[in-house]
């Protein structure tokens, strides 16, 4: 764990405020605490933050990860059922104005087209995908897909 203070004077708020909201989306922050000191020279906030260094071989939270080939790394018959799904995802996404990754991520697709099958159960037993989003998400897309069949 690491330690980092940022202050930030009053009179220039916004610049401040910039930095350190790139810090932290950079990093996966544990504790943070705020508190506006006065002094007879002006005002500031002083930013305590309490926060994990990403483990060798993890990138810092904020930075983007290489983009994986799924064409590459699935059988053409995979890619086929991935590129369904995705399409089936993107309309879940949209039925519930949320972004397609809060349904499912793509890494998450790729191990679902790996199932024998595709259904709610099944999708439970990917890594990431808790009970929650197998149960609203899970079953129309199990549903959706096989109709395409």
């Amino acid at each position: 764990m690491q330690i980092k203070f940022i202050t930030i004077p009053i009179t220039d708020v916004e610049r401040g405020t910039a930095d350190l909201n790139k810090f932290l989306r950079a990093n996966k922050i544990i504790e943070f605490e705020k508190e506006l000191v006065k002094t007879e020279t002006g005002a500031y906030w002083c930013v305590y933050i309490n926060y994990a260094e990403p483990l060798p071989g993890q990138t810092p939270a904020g930075t983007p990860l290489p983009a994986k080939d799924y064409k590459a790394m699935l059988s053409a018959a995979e890619f086929e059922v991935f590129t369904a799904l995705r399409e089936i995802r993107k309309q879940l996404a949209k039925a519930d104005s949320v972004p397609a990754y809060s349904v499912f991520l793509d890494a998450e697709l790729a191990e679902i087209v790996k199932l024998p099958a595709i259904t709610e159960q099944d999708i439970k037993k990917i890594k990431g995908i808790g009970t929650k989003r197998a149960e609203k998400y899970g079953k129309p897309l199990a549903e959706a897909y096989h109709k395409l069949k």
